[in-house]
C-alpha cells in the first residue's frame, strides 16, 4: 500500500469520526429544542436526588459544560433504546392504551415548576396504570442493582425519586389512584433487561426532595454564582452536596461550581 492510499485511508477514518461528532451535537440540538421549547423556567424530573446545587445553577441559567463526544455517544445510545422500546410497544401493545413521552406538570416548588416528558405510561383501566421509565446502565451499575456487588441500599435511589417525581404529575394530569412504578434496566454490556419495581414511598420522597430544593434555592437566591466560592463551608452547611462520587463526573455545572468532586469513572 503506497503512503498516498494510506493518507486516504487516514483522511477517511478521521472524517467519519468528526462526522459523527457533528451529527450527534445536531441530533442533540434538535432534541433540546423539540422538548424544550416553552420560554417559561422549570426545573426536570432528572435532577431528582442530585446535588441541589445542579438545580441552583440551571434556576441562575449557569453556563454549561460542553459536551464531550463520548458523552454525547452515551446520550444517543439511550436515545435509540427509548425510540426503539417505545416504537415497539405502540405498534404490539394492541389491548393497551400506551403513552409515551407524554409531558406532565409534577408540582410548583415556589421557585419554578417541576415537570418532564415521562418514557412510557401504559392504562390499565380508568384507576391503574403502569409507569416505566427506560435506563441503559454500564456492567457495573448493572452489578450493583442486580449482580454480586448488590450490597448498596443506595443503587439507583436517584432513578426511583425521579420516577416517583414523574407519577406525581401522571397521578395530577391524568388523575389515575393506582400508579405502579418500574425502573427497565438494558445492560448495554450484554442486552440483558430486566425490570425493578418501586415503591409508591417514592412519590412522598421525591416531593420532600423538591422541597428541600426549593428552600436551598429561596436561601441562595440572592447570591450569584461567583459569590458561591467566597465561604464554601457555609455553602456547604445551606446545600445538599453530592451524595456519591459519580454526581460530579456527570453533572453539567463542573467548570463554575466551587465544591466540584470530580473522581475517576
Amino acid at each position: 500500500m503506497n503512503d498516498n492510499i494510506e493518507q486516504h485511508i487516514t483522511m477517511v477514518k478521521n472524517g467519519m469520526q468528526i462526522a459523527y461528532l457533528e451529527w450527534l451535537e445536531k441530533q442533540n440540538e434538535i432534541n433540546v429544542n423539540t422538548r424544550y421549547q416553552a420560554k417559561d423556567f422549570h426545573f426536570s424530573p432528572s435532577g431528582s436526588g442530585r446535588c441541589h446545587l445542579i438545580n441552583y445553577f440551571k434556576w441562575y441559567k449557569s453556563r454549561k459544560d460542553e459536551k464531550t463526544f463520548q458523552s454525547l455517544c452515551t446520550m444517543r445510545l439511550g436515545t435509540v433504546m427509548h425510540t426503539e422500546i417505545q416504537g415497539a410497544l405502540h405498534y404490539m401493545f394492541k389491548h393497551y392504551k400506551v403513552m409515551c413521552e407524554i409531558p406532565v406538570t409534577c408540582m410548583h416548588t415556589g421557585m419554578g415548576l417541576v415537570k418532564g416528558h415521562l418514557d412510557i405510561a401504559v392504562e390499565i383501566d380508568s384507576d391503574n396504570a403502569v409507569l416505566i421509565d427506560i435506563k441503559t446502565v454500564p456492567a457495573y451499575s448493572w452489578s450493583t442493582l442486580y449482580g454480586t456487588k448488590n450490597k448498596e441500599a443506595s443503587a439507583g435511589f436517584n432513578h426511583k425519586l425521579q420516577l416517583g417525581t414523574y407519577a406525581i404529575g401522571l397521578r395530577k394530569d391524568y388523575g389515575y389512584k393506582n400508579i405502579h412504578m418500574y425502573l427497565w434496566h438494558y445492560n448495554k454490556n450484554t442486552s440483558e433487561m430486566q425490570f425493578m419495581e418501586v415503591g409508591s414511598e417514592f412519590e412522598e420522597l421525591a416531593e420532600k426532595y423538591w422541597k428541600e430544593t426549593a428552600n436551598t434555592l429561596t436561601v441562595l437566591r440572592h447570591t450569584k454564582p461567583d459569590d458561591l466560592a467566597k465561604n464554601v463551608d457555609d455553602l456547604l452547611e445551606i446545600v445538599q452536596p453530592p451524595k456519591y462520587k459519580w454526581e460530579c463526573n456527570y453533572c453539567d455545572y463542573t467548570g463554575v461550581c466551587p465544591i466540584t468532586r470530580v473522581e475517576e469513572k
